[in-house]
């Protein structure tokens, strides 16, 4: 809107009156959370665009006062939180899918990778914007061990490279049993296509995948949606923090530079009615 009254204004660098303008807008109608992640979203598709996004670090203060006035006035009570999709949840989802059907095998590969690997849903099947390209070429299995490689992924800023490496295990929810199961199967096709296609050839979308998966959770009497595809990125998190890991663990493995990976471990009930009991020990 603000282009039409002023043609020569930049999209991709505009003013921070217009982006706190379209911050209050939105502000309105959807919950900060919510907000903030169409707005990374935005800035993603700015750097794949014209290699920068369009927040200017010099404005901090004022994009975070816009949202704090949205905080203020009080804003729509819709939180657009998503849960994990936890390893123990995926066993419960395994007796639904029939592994004689071509999408049955895509989807519980795309699950049982995504979780182990802590994966974003867009490493797996990239929007069609994106310029990361999954490829049948870019996965190999030998042995007991897979990877996936991917370059221009959402943190690969420097095209560097990334590997998404998996291991054989002896649980019903293996990715590399899931992925091997997938592939051998899959529409022969050139190492440049898609990795992930239905079973008529078509590459797979994150609408494709969420319309398939909501239904499943239904089933064993879950909320389908309140999960998305970062449930998967979340409860890899979710399940190693189950497990004890470390943050040195959790930050290599989902491949995260800081410690922003602690938004995604939330603290349940049963956490804290065990560890209250290990405190009480001590009196």
């Amino acid at each position: 809107m603000a282009n039409l009254d002023h043609p020569k204004l930049d999209i991709f660098r505009p003013p921070i009156e217009v982006y706190c303008t379209f911050l209050d807008y939105y502000l309105y109608f959807f919950s900060i959370d919510t907000v903030k992640s169409y707005i990374r979203r935005v800035n993603t598709a700015a750097v794949e665009r014209c290699g920068h996004p369009i927040r200017k670090e010099e404005a901090t203060l004022w994009i975070k006062r816009t949202y704090d006035a949205a905080a203020k006035r009080g804003g729509p009570a819709v939180t657009n939180t998503r849960l994990p999709l936890t390893l123990d949840i995926l066993a419960k989802l395994r007796p639904l899918f029939d592994f004689s059907r071509h999408n049955d095998r895509a989807l519980w590969a795309i699950l049982c990778v995504g979780i182990f690997c802590l994966a974003r849903i867009g490493e797996l099947v990239p929007g069609s914007s994106s310029k990361l390209k999954v490829t049948v070429g870019s996965v190999s299995i030998r042995g007991g061990k897979g990877v996936i490689s991917l370059l221009g992924t959402k943190t690969d800023r420097k095209m560097k490279g990334i590997k998404l490496i998996f291991f054989k295990n002896d649980s019903s929810c293996c990715p590399v049993t899931a992925m091997a199961a997938y592939l051998s199967a899959r529409p022969t096709s050139s190492s440049t296509a898609p990795l992930f296609v239905d079973g008529f050839g078509i590459k797979l979308s994150q609408a494709w995948f969420l319309s398939r998966l909501r239904p499943l959770l239904e089933r064993i009497g879950l909320h389908g949606k309140d999960f998305s595809g970062i449930s998967l990125r979340k409860g890899g998190a979710r399940t190693l923090l189950k497990l004890h890991a470390n943050d040195k663990i959790i930050m290599g493995m989902g491949r995260w530079k800081s410690a922003c990976f602690n938004r995604y471990l939330n603290i349940d009930e049963d956490d804290i009615e065990g560890w209250q009991s290990k405190m009480a020990s001590f009196t």
